[in-house]
């Protein structure tokens, strides 16, 4: 089974904190403890981006995927950019009329 999580870019925090946990069906974000800003001061965020990506491929969490995880616990899960997420961990079936309704 998947893990229910993933690692999101938190955008805008300071070197240190830009890493977080968003969990599948839970709004906001968990901080992570370090990043690898720590290793580096000069790390942009394209480079943090790449590091989550790394630690979300181990998991088998696409791009899409974490983009879906990152605005279901911003936006709500019923908004259409979680569809991705709420596939990728096992939601019901979304039934093809709900999800037209989603994107209207």
């Amino acid at each position: 089974m998947t893990q229910q999580y993933c690692y999101i870019h938190v955008r805008g925090q300071r070197p240190g904190a830009r890493i977080g946990i968003a969990k599948y069906l839970d709004s906001g974000y968990y901080p992570v403890r370090g990043d690898v800003a720590d290793l580096d001061k000069a790390v942009g965020d394209k480079n943090v981006d790449a590091a989550i990506d790394t630690l979300n491929a181990a998991m088998a969490i696409s791009r899409e995927v974490r983009d879906g995880m990152e605005a279901g616990s911003m936006f709500g899960w019923r908004c259409p950019a979680a569809i991705p997420a709420l596939k990728h961990f096992g939601a019901p079936e979304i039934d093809p009329e709900e999800e037209a309704k989603l994107h209207a």
